[in-house]
């Protein structure tokens, strides 16, 4: 059995991340793909930008081969919306290490 030990996304991240898809998926009716969670994000990063809120996240994973890197920008701590921030960055970096790890 496989037990899950990441934290609950918290409410105001969900208001930043969350998207219904169009149709809906038959085996998960709540299942919110990760691009419409990162351009719902990004749009809300968009609107935020003239306030000096955000910050930008980069980072890399380094391979035999080279170096994968990737930025995102993110809200500065203090903001509301940073909390999105730490989850889609989680994300990210996993999607990462698993694409090119």
């Amino acid at each position: 059995m496989c037990e899950v030990t990441d934290p609950m996304m918290s409410d105001t991240a969900m208001k930043y991340l969350l998207v219904r898809p169009g149709v809906p998926a038959p085996l998960d009716p709540n299942f919110c793909p990760y691009i419409l969670s990162k351009k719902h994000y990004l749009k809300h990063i968009a609107d935020c930008r003239t306030f000096d809120k955000v910050g930008d996240l980069h980072f890399a994973v380094e391979r035999p081969d080279g170096c994968g890197r990737d930025r995102l920008p993110v809200f500065k701590a203090g903001h509301e919306g940073f909390d999105a921030s730490i989850f889609l960055a989680g994300e990210a970096i996993r999607y990462m290490l698993w694409q090119r790890g």
